[in-house]
């Protein structure tokens, strides 16, 4: 609405060399799976593949850090290992070499973003892309004093083909469903609809997004559930809405009780 602002999310990724840069915008939180199609943008943008990836420690790529070794997610290792590029995580007390992609955050904030009216999500990218053609891209960067373009034509004959096409939504945690309708993870139970468990074994595909909420969906890739990440260990998550037996469509219920009068 004219007037509203509005929340937008988004991934960015620059050559180190050329300062050659690409944006990915959604107006909700990055789910894995969607981090790792912004990586194929990316790379499609790009025309090739970097040997390696410098990046922000960030949630949806870590799991943690044990005793200075950072531990990937699944989804993230096996897209990483799949497109065969190096990676390397900043410490969060490194200023310096986090300071070129922070510089490309502002950029886009100040000079693309503010004051933009959001449409959608396709035309807003529809947009970045003419932006980035006309503007960031195309004028003398400060730093280097080059143009990024014209330094990306040289570059891009040194970056890896892209090999095939990659479905980002293969590389989701599988879970098996209990009997009472729930999944583990990390330590906690959390629920899917009643009716999900089918004998003798039902998987169900879940990821976490970075403002911490487990998305869980179905064999067909439709979401069935979403959860806050609970911190401790040992609970049930889940309100009494997933207590409801959703294999059976609301007429059908409907008829039942009326056939009790």
């Amino acid at each position: 609405d004219e007037g509203h602002r509005k929340k937008i999310y988004f991934f960015s990724m620059v050559l180190s060399r050329a300062r050659y840069k690409y944006y990915y915008y959604q107006d909700h939180p990055f789910t894995t799976v969607e981090a790792i199609f912004a990586h194929e943008q990316a790379f499609l943008f790009f025309e090739g593949i970097p040997e390696e990836i410098v990046y922000d420690q960030d949630t949806l790529l870590l799991i943690s850090e044990n005793k200075g070794d950072l531990i990937l997610t699944e989804a993230f290792r096996k897209y990483a290992e799949y497109r065969g590029f190096k990676l390397h995580f900043c410490r969060k007390s490194d200023p310096q070499s986090k300071g070129k992609v922070e510089n490309v955050i502002k950029y886009a904030k100040h000079n693309f973003l503010r004051g933009r009216r959001y449409v959608n999500d396709k035309v807003l990218n529809g947009e970045s892309i003419d932006w980035l053609s006309r503007t960031a891209n195309a004028k003398e960067h400060s730093s280097i004093k080059k143009i990024p373009y014209e330094e990306w034509l040289m570059e891009k004959m040194f970056l890896n083909p892209i090999l095939g096409s990659y479905r980002p939504e293969n590389v989701l945690d599988e879970h098996d469903v209990i009997k009472d309708n729930t999944i583990t993870y990390n330590g906690n139970f959390y629920r899917v609809p009643v009716g999900t468990y089918k004998p003798p074994r039902t998987v169900v595909r879940a990821e976490v997004t970075d403002d911490k909420q487990l998305i869980i969906y179905d064999a067909d890739n439709n979401k069935i559930a979403s959860h806050k990440i609970y911190p401790g260990k040992g609970e049930t998550i889940g309100g009494s809405n997933y207590l409801r037996d959703f294999s059976s469509s609301i007429d059908q219920l409907m008829g039942e009780l009326s056939s009790q009068f």
